[in-house]
């Protein structure tokens, strides 16, 4: 495929991807984010904190520390879940 044909089968992709970074970023945006996280930042945070806390207390009980898969599993849950607390307010901005 050449680089005209991609051009045309990706239609205006970029346009689309600006236009929601310039939404997300706008003062008015930002300031919702602001106001959402600190109504409910602190509560949310600890709620997702929750069950990881109990997985870190069980891994040591059940001697799981030292296996490779267990940290995998943890590091991939408590990003996506820090994920989820970073964009949970953006989600509000489209409800």
């Amino acid at each position: 495929m050449n680089e005209t044909a991609f051009n045309q089968t990706t239609g205006n992709q970029t346009a689309d991807i600006e236009q929601a970074w310039n939404t997300v970023t706008s003062p008015e945006s930002v300031e919702h984010f602001q106001h959402v996280f600190e109504a409910i930042g602190l509560e949310l945070a600890l709620l997702i904190l929750v069950p990881f806390s109990v997985m870190f207390i069980y891994a040591g009980i059940r001697g799981l520390w030292e296996k490779t898969s267990f940290w995998l599993v943890y590091g991939t849950g408590l990003f996506t879940a820090l994920i989820m607390l970073i964009s949970f307010p953006f989600l509000l901005l489209y409800i």
